[in-house]
Protein backbone atom coordinates (compact mmCIF):
# COMPACT_ATOMS: atom_id res chain seq x y z
CA UNK A 1 0.00 0.00 0.00
CA UNK A 2 0.91 3.38 -0.80
CA UNK A 3 0.72 5.03 2.86
CA UNK A 4 3.57 2.32 3.60
CA UNK A 5 5.60 2.90 1.00
CA UNK A 6 8.96 4.45 1.19
CA UNK A 7 10.34 7.71 -1.11
CA UNK A 8 11.53 6.82 -4.30
CA UNK A 9 12.28 8.68 -7.96
CA UNK A 10 11.80 6.97 -10.74
CA UNK A 11 12.50 9.30 -13.23
CA UNK A 12 15.87 10.51 -14.47
CA UNK A 13 14.62 14.33 -13.73
CA UNK A 14 12.75 16.24 -11.24
CA UNK A 15 9.35 17.08 -12.76
CA UNK A 16 9.43 14.08 -14.23
CA UNK A 17 7.94 14.31 -18.14
CA UNK A 18 4.31 14.08 -17.12
CA UNK A 19 4.27 16.23 -14.63
CA UNK A 20 6.21 19.03 -16.59
CA UNK A 21 3.56 19.06 -19.55
CA UNK A 22 1.03 19.57 -16.49
CA UNK A 23 3.22 22.43 -14.98
CA UNK A 24 3.73 24.24 -18.12
CA UNK A 25 0.10 23.94 -18.50
CA UNK A 26 -0.37 25.68 -15.25
CA UNK A 27 2.32 28.16 -15.97
CA UNK A 28 -0.18 29.56 -18.73
CA UNK A 29 -3.36 29.79 -16.73
CA UNK A 30 -2.61 30.08 -13.57
CA UNK A 31 -1.65 33.52 -11.28
CA UNK A 32 2.37 33.27 -10.57
CA UNK A 33 1.23 34.47 -6.75
CA UNK A 34 -0.38 30.87 -6.35
CA UNK A 35 3.47 30.24 -6.57
CA UNK A 36 4.31 26.21 -5.83
CA UNK A 37 8.08 24.94 -5.55
CA UNK A 38 7.78 21.53 -5.54
CA UNK A 39 8.16 19.71 -8.82
CA UNK A 40 5.88 17.39 -8.81
CA UNK A 41 2.07 16.84 -9.96
CA UNK A 42 0.40 14.40 -7.24
CA UNK A 43 -1.82 11.73 -8.65
CA UNK A 44 -3.00 9.87 -5.43
CA UNK A 45 -1.92 9.96 -1.53
CA UNK A 46 -2.08 7.60 1.37
CA UNK A 47 -1.57 8.61 4.61
CA UNK A 48 1.70 11.12 4.48
CA UNK A 49 2.69 9.54 1.21
CA UNK A 50 2.01 11.08 -2.38
CA UNK A 51 2.81 9.68 -5.76
CA UNK A 52 2.89 11.35 -8.54
CA UNK A 53 1.89 11.34 -12.22
CA UNK A 54 5.24 9.86 -13.07
CA UNK A 55 4.91 6.99 -10.32
CA UNK A 56 7.63 8.92 -8.11
CA UNK A 57 7.05 8.40 -4.58
CA UNK A 58 6.95 11.11 -1.72
CA UNK A 59 7.51 11.71 1.62
CA UNK A 60 4.69 14.75 2.65
CA UNK A 61 5.63 17.27 5.09
CA UNK A 62 3.56 19.85 4.53
CA UNK A 63 0.46 18.34 4.95
CA UNK A 64 -1.94 20.54 3.16
CA UNK A 65 -0.29 23.26 4.86
CA UNK A 66 -1.59 22.02 8.46
CA UNK A 67 -4.93 20.65 7.15
CA UNK A 68 -4.23 17.22 6.90
CA UNK A 69 -3.93 16.23 10.27
CA UNK A 70 -5.25 12.68 9.39
CA UNK A 71 -3.31 12.04 6.37
CA UNK A 72 -4.52 11.32 3.12
CA UNK A 73 -7.45 8.98 1.96
CA UNK A 74 -8.30 8.03 5.94
CA UNK A 75 -10.41 5.40 4.89
CA UNK A 76 -13.29 7.13 7.65
CA UNK A 77 -13.50 10.18 6.06
CA UNK A 78 -13.40 8.45 2.49
CA UNK A 79 -16.48 6.83 3.87
CA UNK A 80 -18.23 9.78 5.51
CA UNK A 81 -17.77 11.50 2.43
CA UNK A 82 -19.36 8.85 0.22
CA UNK A 83 -22.28 8.93 2.25
CA UNK A 84 -22.93 12.50 2.38
CA UNK A 85 -22.33 12.73 -1.15
CA UNK A 86 -25.64 10.30 -1.71
CA UNK A 87 -27.83 12.68 -0.01
CA UNK A 88 -26.52 16.30 -1.12
CA UNK A 89 -23.23 17.94 -1.60
CA UNK A 90 -24.09 21.39 -0.10
CA UNK A 91 -26.91 23.69 1.45
CA UNK A 92 -26.51 27.11 3.05
CA UNK A 93 -26.98 27.70 6.55
CA UNK A 94 -28.65 30.80 6.52
CA UNK A 95 -31.14 28.87 3.59
CA UNK A 96 -31.55 25.43 5.40
CA UNK A 97 -30.52 24.08 8.44
CA UNK A 98 -28.81 20.63 7.98
CA UNK A 99 -27.87 18.59 11.06
CA UNK A 100 -24.00 17.66 10.69
CA UNK A 101 -23.31 21.19 11.47
CA UNK A 102 -25.24 21.52 14.54
CA UNK A 103 -23.38 18.13 15.53
CA UNK A 104 -19.75 19.65 14.52
CA UNK A 105 -20.68 22.61 16.42
CA UNK A 106 -22.02 21.05 19.72
CA UNK A 107 -19.12 18.65 19.60
CA UNK A 108 -16.49 22.35 18.74
CA UNK A 109 -18.48 23.97 22.00
CA UNK A 110 -18.13 21.08 24.25
CA UNK A 111 -14.17 20.60 23.75
CA UNK A 112 -13.13 24.51 23.46
CA UNK A 113 -11.48 25.90 26.09
CA UNK A 114 -13.52 29.01 26.57
CA UNK A 115 -14.94 29.98 29.50
CA UNK A 116 -18.79 30.13 30.01
CA UNK A 117 -21.59 27.39 30.59
CA UNK A 118 -22.79 28.57 27.21
CA UNK A 119 -21.00 28.84 23.58
CA UNK A 120 -22.15 29.09 20.50
CA UNK A 121 -19.66 28.04 17.31
CA UNK A 122 -19.66 28.63 13.47
CA UNK A 123 -17.75 27.48 10.87
CA UNK A 124 -15.60 29.85 8.08
CA UNK A 125 -14.22 28.80 4.62
CA UNK A 126 -10.59 29.84 5.66
CA UNK A 127 -8.44 31.19 8.69
CA UNK A 128 -8.36 34.75 6.96
CA UNK A 129 -12.37 34.59 7.08
CA UNK A 130 -12.21 33.67 10.41
CA UNK A 131 -9.19 36.33 11.07
CA UNK A 132 -11.88 38.82 9.52
CA UNK A 133 -15.16 38.10 11.17
CA UNK A 134 -13.02 37.86 14.93
CA UNK A 135 -12.09 41.57 14.10
CA UNK A 136 -15.78 42.89 13.27
CA UNK A 137 -17.17 40.82 15.94
CA UNK A 138 -14.64 43.01 18.75
CA UNK A 139 -14.78 45.83 17.11
CA UNK A 140 -18.87 45.45 17.39
CA UNK A 141 -18.34 44.60 21.35
CA UNK A 142 -15.97 46.80 22.24
CA UNK A 143 -16.70 49.64 20.05
CA UNK A 144 -13.32 50.42 19.54
CA UNK A 145 -11.64 51.06 16.03
CA UNK A 146 -7.99 49.65 15.88
CA UNK A 147 -6.34 46.10 15.98
CA UNK A 148 -3.14 45.86 17.12
CA UNK A 149 -1.10 42.96 15.65
CA UNK A 150 2.46 41.27 16.78
CA UNK A 151 5.20 41.33 14.96
CA UNK A 152 5.86 38.96 12.50
CA UNK A 153 2.17 37.43 12.37
CA UNK A 154 0.84 36.18 9.19
CA UNK A 155 -3.39 36.73 9.73
CA UNK A 156 -4.25 35.80 5.41
CA UNK A 157 -4.20 36.78 1.99
CA UNK A 158 -7.54 38.55 2.07
CA UNK A 159 -7.34 42.67 2.17
CA UNK A 160 -7.75 43.05 5.93
CA UNK A 161 -5.64 40.14 7.28
CA UNK A 162 -2.73 41.21 4.44
CA UNK A 163 -3.04 44.75 6.52
CA UNK A 164 -2.78 42.93 9.72
CA UNK A 165 0.36 40.82 8.35
CA UNK A 166 3.42 42.16 9.46
CA UNK A 167 5.36 40.11 6.77
CA UNK A 168 6.35 42.58 4.21
CA UNK A 169 8.06 40.19 1.50
CA UNK A 170 5.82 38.53 0.35
CA UNK A 171 2.83 39.01 1.48
CA UNK A 172 2.24 42.68 1.53
CA UNK A 173 4.55 44.48 -0.43
CA UNK A 174 2.84 47.76 -1.64
CA UNK A 175 -0.24 46.64 -0.32
CA UNK A 176 -0.46 47.47 3.52
CA UNK A 177 -2.18 50.94 3.50
CA UNK A 178 -5.12 49.83 0.85
CA UNK A 179 -7.68 49.45 3.34
CA UNK A 180 -7.47 52.80 4.03
CA UNK A 181 -8.17 54.07 0.38
CA UNK A 182 -11.89 52.47 1.40
CA UNK A 183 -14.35 55.16 0.73
CA UNK A 184 -18.42 54.35 0.83
CA UNK A 185 -19.48 55.14 -3.02
CA UNK A 186 -23.23 56.07 -0.90
CA UNK A 187 -21.50 59.11 0.83
CA UNK A 188 -20.40 60.49 -2.66
CA UNK A 189 -24.02 60.21 -4.55
CA UNK A 190 -25.77 61.89 -1.51
CA UNK A 191 -22.60 64.79 -1.79
CA UNK A 192 -23.25 65.40 -4.99
CA UNK A 193 -27.03 65.57 -4.54
CA UNK A 194 -26.84 68.34 -1.93
CA UNK A 195 -23.65 69.89 -3.93
CA UNK A 196 -26.09 73.31 -3.94
CA UNK A 197 -25.61 73.25 -0.66
CA UNK A 198 -22.44 75.64 1.33
CA UNK A 199 -19.16 73.41 1.39
CA UNK A 200 -19.19 73.99 5.05
CA UNK A 201 -22.95 72.99 5.43
CA UNK A 202 -22.48 69.29 3.73
CA UNK A 203 -19.64 68.32 5.67
CA UNK A 204 -21.17 69.42 8.65
CA UNK A 205 -24.26 67.41 7.56
CA UNK A 206 -22.03 64.53 6.71
CA UNK A 207 -20.24 64.33 10.07
CA UNK A 208 -23.27 64.78 12.10
CA UNK A 209 -25.60 62.05 10.05
CA UNK A 210 -23.59 59.52 9.09
CA UNK A 211 -20.60 59.77 11.87
CA UNK A 212 -17.70 58.78 9.08
CA UNK A 213 -14.97 62.12 9.78
CA UNK A 214 -12.60 60.17 7.51
CA UNK A 215 -14.61 60.87 4.22
CA UNK A 216 -14.94 64.62 4.82
CA UNK A 217 -11.32 65.51 3.71
CA UNK A 218 -12.25 63.26 0.45
CA UNK A 219 -15.32 64.73 -0.22
CA UNK A 220 -13.88 68.14 -0.12
CA UNK A 221 -11.30 67.58 -2.61
CA UNK A 222 -14.33 65.62 -4.44
CA UNK A 223 -16.02 69.09 -4.09
CA UNK A 224 -13.35 71.73 -4.90
CA UNK A 225 -12.30 69.46 -8.48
Amino acid sequence: MLKDALPEIKTRTLPGPKAQVILDRRHKVVPDAIGCPYPCVISRGEGAMIEDVDGNLFLDWVGGVGVLNIGYSQPEVVEAVKNQADKYFHSMMNVTTHEGYISLAEKLCEIAPVKGEEKKAYFANSGAEADENAVKIAKAFTKRPNVIVFSGAFHGRTLMTMAMTSKPMPWIWDLSQMVSIVRNSLIIIVVQKVCRMKLWSITTWIQSKMYLNSVVLPIRLLLWS
